[in-house]
């Protein structure tokens, strides 16, 4: 698919823009398709409403992800650009399932993942480059953290490759042995550890190489949406004729 950085130009000219000629920001509603790339309305799945700095060309301020049915997602805010402070992420039920917490534009402190029910599923703590899942539930509360447990995520960071987790064992509450990214089921890439000690990254491809840098880092477990919202990708339908 032949995607175009959103021009910053183009923003400005966006469906239900609402402008003060004195203010540097503005508040701004994009349409997205259900690959999160910007489309026509009459294509969209989602839409985000929030703010926008027409100098520095980035959001800044409040905003929230909607489902096209009104249904908000996501909600959170920008400083500056970067992502900072409290955001959180709902089912289509609009039940919460994940809060999250945000520094320096990167994940920090606590994140809570919850069942679609309210329980929560998990807890995992960022600090810097790393992160301790501090707590994972059963379905029905039930701590299963005090044995060897297995530990899996799914995620997403691109509109190709939408089927990878992260899976990984918990031992005595730290991360042991292999560490992995799965595509489609077979691992790419693995972290090894030992009872919580970093020990080194291998990429599994035809000529598997070892390196000493962590290849499972925080970024991962942010949200697409929120990623590709800040990229602000043109469907290949839209040009700037269209706005």
């Amino acid at each position: 698919m032949n995607m175009k950085l959103f021009n910053s130009g183009i923003i400005l000219l966006l469906l239900s823009i609402s402008i003060n000629a004195k203010s540097e920001n503005i508040t701004i509603k994009i349409y997205f398709d259900k690959n999160w790339m910007v489309c026509k309305k009459d294509n969209a799945s989602y839409y985000r409403i929030g703010s926008w700095d027409t100098v520095g060309n980035f959001y800044d301020g409040e905003f929230s992800d909607y489902l096209i049915n009104n249904i908000k997602i996501n909600q959170g805010t920008y400083e500056k650009g970067k992502k900072k402070g409290i955001f959180n992420f709902y089912y289509e039920t609009s039940s919460l399932k994940t809060n999250a917490f945000f520094k320096d534009d990167k994940p920090d402190s606590i994140w809570n993942w919850y069942y679609p029910k309210n329980q929560l599923h998990f807890k995992i703590y960022f600090e810097k480059d790393d992160f301790k899942v501090v707590a994972l539930n059963d379905v029905n509360g039930n701590s299963i953290l005090e044995t060897p447990t297995e530990f899996i995520f799914g995620f997403q960071n691109d509109t190709i490759n939408t089927n990878m987790e992260i899976k990984g064992t918990i031992r005595n509450k730290e991360k042991d042995d292999d560490w992995s990214i799965l595509l489609d089921g077979k691992p790419i890439a693995t972290d090894t550890y030992r009872k919580g000690k970093y020990l080194k990254s291998t990429v599994l491809d035809e000529n598997p190489s070892s390196t000493n840098q962590r290849i499972i880092n925080n970024l991962l477990f942010v949200p697409f949406s929120i990623v590709a919202c800040e990229e602000l990708r043109l469907n290949e339908e839209i040009s700037e004729v269209d706005y």
